[in-house]
């Protein structure tokens, strides 16, 4: 008995790994059940995700978004991958991600940046010192706002446009961001009033 006593505790064997058919899946139930309670009936959260590039990635963060009673998902959409040429229209990744975010009955915030290289120009050369097209801005918010119409609740228009890295490298302008935002708004008013 004494030996027993100094012997080491037994090692636990490690848990297996959770594997992809471990997730959760459409069709069945889930659990836990989303957090409710009346402190939660009147309210919405929101929470950035990013659901882009991978499909079970995106279902599992959407399952736990709506498990944990987020009501609102904000993406990035892209410019540059949804129109990565002025004449090149690729709207797969955001056709999945509208979809999946509605089957979770979660309501999508979209976020419009990050031009693509050919939309980039040296600021000097316009008198609102964008460093972008802002023309061509407009019309991807307004086709993004046409196509996805009553499925998107809301819209960032840029991101941290007070930051030189999101200004294309440039100095921020606040006029600028602002004919930025006035363009923008105005096409998505055109094909999404609500």
């Amino acid at each position: 008995s004494l030996l027993a006593a100094c012997a080491p505790p037994p090692v636990p064997t490690p848990a297996a790994a959770p594997t992809a058919t471990s997730l959760p899946t459409y069709d069945g139930p889930l659990a836990p059940e989303p957090i409710a309670g009346p402190h939660f009936e009147s309210l919405t959260y929101g929470i950035q995700a990013f659901l882009w590039w991978s499909p079970d990635a995106r279902t599992f963060d959407l399952e736990m978004i709506r498990l944990m009673n987020f009501t609102h998902v904000k993406q990035i959409f892209a410019w540059e991958d949804i129109q990565p040429r002025p004449d090149v229209w690729d709207w797969s990744r955001a056709d999945e991600v509208v979809a999946e975010v509605l089957y979770r009955e979660r309501q999508l915030v979209a976020r419009l940046d990050h031009p693509p290289a050919w939309a980039i120009v040296d600021p000097a050369t316009r008198a609102d010192g964008v460093p972008f097209n802002v023309e061509a801005y407009a019309a991807f918010c307004g086709a993004l706002a046409a196509r996805y119409k009553d499925r998107i609740a809301a819209y960032q228009v840029w991101n941290e446009p007070n930051l030189q890295r999101e200004w294309a490298g440039h100095a921020p302008n606040a006029a600028g961001y602002v004919r930025l935002l006035g363009a923008c708004y105005t096409a998505i008013k055109a094909a999404d009033p609500a």
